[in-house]
């Protein structure tokens, strides 16, 4: 999610911290330190990810198998999405946000708490009941020769996984509960239990017989059950410390499947909910349509996912981090006609910019070794860290409007407006299916596909972008005041660093194992950050000075 930071007074921005919305709130953190322990509870989380990743990469290799396992565990994030319509937090936490009364708000949570349950639980049944049709259709673009031995493996591991359909709605439900009474640190830590957990179940499974050479056809049932479960469990693992950090900011908070549809709580949100359907009906296609062209190519899959993972630790760190400080404030803000709203995103846009830009430019210099860091060991080491890196560098263009998107589209909902969104997101699913389509008929090498596949995703949110930008500007004057130059700023201090990175690099790496090229590539990357932010302050970059007082009043 989102959050904007506190500008100087001359910039028109004001702080971020204000009053709270009633006394039951009056105690929660200012939006600063939420963001700033949620960002540490990412990065902490996302570093741990990474080593279940490495892990992953290094017993599946970047094969066919290691395809079998992202398409599996990629269907229960899809039917979430699918049934909770994609704005569970948009809709409840300014339902909690705005409201003072503790028994209201409790009332409000339990009633869309029952319906999330009904709708994750349905949704995990179906999983597992449709996991044979649903393999069948991921695996229309295999190969011939591995296209029965994709199907049973990857149907297998879909059982497996579909209660986490149900898991991954209750925890979606008890941060959106947390975040509205601004306590975002749960939301940043909790996931490093799914990771220690998958990581735990990934030496089991080395442990009671994991293919090497990693090979469809020779994947015991046993292997198969441990990874499957352990995956599961790693899900279970986040989401109970988040339910009972729930109950612990809302006393007396009780999770159990039933439906209120005559609440008004459940009327609205299926008002703002609905126009979201026809979205994620378009965005789930679109997603179909990757992994399908994506399984075409041995490893194509999880070359995507995996460089889609590293581009997502800055976005998580920094985005989301803000952006769930912010949004409480947004939907209080949205009824008022002080500016306060459009300076908030404002502020947002352009400290994102300020340090999403040189991430970007970073991931798109040093791909190679980045990559090589993260995935390259075991099966993956060379050609599959290589291949990742492939799909890193087009990612990392990918970011930048990635995450302008998402701020535009939370923008919106505080409003509150989902129809707007709704239509967008069909347009950038649209821009994204034919672009990607277009890139297989085009291009005839496995990595170029997969290069043009991404290429297709960055495209499609560069129209997002377009869409929202030019409808909230003309809705909300001020959401863009400063951006532009806070975006030149930014791209001449990038220039500086892309030169050093660029240098350091060329040198190349002196001879030794992987604890060289950790020390090597962090080395580099404390340079470019040093270099950034020394040419932003001989630059004068507002942002900059935004940055250091958001630290010390956090």
């Amino acid at each position: 999610m989102a959050e904007a930071t506190a500008t100087d007074a001359d910039a028109g921005t004001p702080p971020l911290s204000g009053p709270g919305t009633g006394a039951a709130m009056a105690s929660a953190p200012s939006e600063r330190r939420a963001a700033s322990w949620m960002a540490v509870g990412t990065l902490l989380s996302r570093v741990t990810g990474f080593a279940r990743t490495a892990a992953l990469a290094a017993v599946l290799g970047v094969t066919q198998l290691s395809n079998a396992y992202n398409t599996a565990n990629t269907v229960p994030n899809m039917l979430l999405v699918l049934v909770t319509g994609g704005t569970l937090s948009a809709v409840l936490v300014p339902l909690l946000a705005r409201e003072d009364d503790v028994a209201v708000r409790r009332h409000r949570a339990e009633t869309i708490g029952g319906l999330v349950v009904v709708a994750t639980g349905a949704a995990s049944l179906l999983a597992l009941l449709g996991a044979p049709l649903i393999a069948r259709l991921s695996a229309l673009g295999v190969a011939a020769g591995d296209y029965e031995a994709f199907v049973s493996v990857t149907t297998r591991w879909l059982m497996l996984f579909a209660p986490q359909v149900l898991a991954y709605g209750v925890s979606v439900y008890a941060v959106a509960v947390l975040n509205a009474h601004g306590r975002l640190a749960l939301a940043g830590f909790a996931p490093v239990a799914t990771n220690v957990v998958t990581i735990a179940a990934i030496a089991v499974y080395v442990a009671v017989g994991a293919p090497q050479p990693p090979a469809l056809e020779a994947l015991g049932t046993l292997p198969l059950v441990v990874l499957g479960a352990g995956t599961t469990l790693g899900v279970a693992a986040m989401t109970v410390p988040q339910l009972l950090g729930a109950r612990r900011v809302l006393p007396g908070l009780r999770l159990r499947p039933r439906l209120r549809l005559r609440d008004p709580a459940a009327r609205e949100l299926w008002r703002l909910g609905r126009w979201t359907l026809g979205y994620v009906a378009a965005n789930q296609l679109g997603l179909a349509v990757v992994i399908a062209l994506a399984n075409s190519v041995e490893g194509g899959l999880s070359a995507y996912q995996w460089a889609f993972a590293i581009m997502q630790l800055p976005f998580g760190i920094i985005a989301v981090s803000l952006f769930s400080a912010i949004y409480p404030r947004l939907a209080r803000a949205a009824n008022r006609a002080d500016g306060v709203f459009g300076a908030t995103v404002s502020g947002g846009l352009r400290l994102s910019l300020a340090l999403l830009l040189p991430a970007a430019v970073g991931l798109l210099v040093l791909a190679n070794p980045v990559a090589d860091l993260l995935i390259g060991y075991g099966a993956a080491q060379g050609e599959g860290a290589a291949f990742v890196a492939v799909a890193l560098r087009v990612f990392a263009v990918a970011l930048v409007p990635f995450t302008v998107f998402q701020l535009l589209t939370r923008s919106y909902y505080a409003l509150p407006d989902t129809r707007t969104p709704a239509l967008a997101n069909v347009a950038v699913n649209v821009v994204n299916v034919v672009a990607a389509l277009a890139a297989f008929a085009v291009v005839a090498g496995a990595r170029e596909q997969i290069a043009g596949l991404v290429g297709a995703y960055a495209l499609s949110y560069v129209a997002g972008c377009a869409l929202l930008g030019t409808g909230l500007a003309r809705r909300r004057p001020g959401v863009f005041a400063g951006a532009a130059r806070a975006v030149v700023t930014a791209l001449a201090a990038c220039a500086v660093m892309a030169g050093v990175l660029l240098a350091l690099d060329a040198a190349g790496a002196p001879a030794g194992g992987r604890l060289i090229l950790v020390v090597r590539t962090a080395a580099i990357v404390a340079a470019g950050g040093a270099v950034y932010l020394a040419a932003s302050a001989l630059l004068r970059s507002r942002e900059l000075g935004e940055l250091v007082r958001f630290r010390r009043r956090a």
